[in-house]
């Protein structure tokens, strides 16, 4: 590899230090670039969560350009481990891009849902976060009184994460079908109207509208 984890976390520090709504950002796991790298991300709870979500996108473009423009790669976010190679195939990962799976939780309990259906007997948690390294923040805060309180229609927040494919690289019209449908899930178990995007830009403008929609 043209590179390690190392090589960028610079650049990721100086753009985290940037952030007004990310609470924690930080690495699970090896970090081995040869593979993929395991990202868990948090927000601040005062923090819109549309604010929150353009962040993060914005964050991951950057690191796309970035990898681009100084290792001649592509950086690929995907979001659940059982879709990794169906994302990276159809965002064009070739051997030296950079893999990220990235995990995004506005609340800790929404963090616990996610993740308390795969804890084996022995699992829990915090042993599951001790290989937690930040970039940003302090893990202790993901255990914070405000941080686990539930936010409003958090689960669908969810669905809507797990769903979310705008740093990846999918053909168009793909992208449009599954985004579509993605807010026409949400938007049904929301009770609200649903219009569908047409291009790539009001895909992305939808998601942040419709994550204002589930906060209100």
């Amino acid at each position: 590899m043209k590179y390690s984890w190392k090589d960028i976390e610079p650049y990721l520090t100086n753009r985290l230090s940037q952030t007004k709504n990310i609470m924690t950002f930080g690495t699970i796991g090896s970090k081995n670039v040869e593979n993929d790298v395991d990202i868990i991300i948090t927000k601040k709870p005062q923090a819109k969560t549309s604010e929150f979500y353009r962040e993060v996108h914005d964050l991951f473009t950057g690191l796309d350009q970035y990898m681009a423009s100084t290792y001649d790669c592509k950086a690929i976010k995907f979001i659940k481990l059982c879709q990794q190679d169906e994302a990276l195939y159809l965002s064009g990962y070739k051997q030296g891009d950079l893999a990220l799976h990235v995990m995004t939780f506005v609340s800790y309990p929404q963090l616990f849902k996610d993740w308390d259906w795969a804890l084996g007997p022995k699992d829990n948690i915090k042993s599951l976060l001790s290989s937690y390294v930040p970039l940003l923040g302090k893990t202790e805060m993901i255990y914070s009184s405000e941080f686990s309180k539930s936010q409003h229609n958090e689960h669908l927040i969810l669905n809507l994460s797990h769903l979310d494919i705008i740093n990846s690289k999918y053909p168009t019209d793909l992208f449009l079908k599954k985004m579509n449908h993605a807010y026409g899930y949400v938007s049904k178990h929301a009770n609200v109207d649903f219009v569908p995007a047409e291009n790539k830009e009001e895909v992305i403008n939808k998601f942040y509208s419709l994550c204002d929609l589930l906060e209100a």
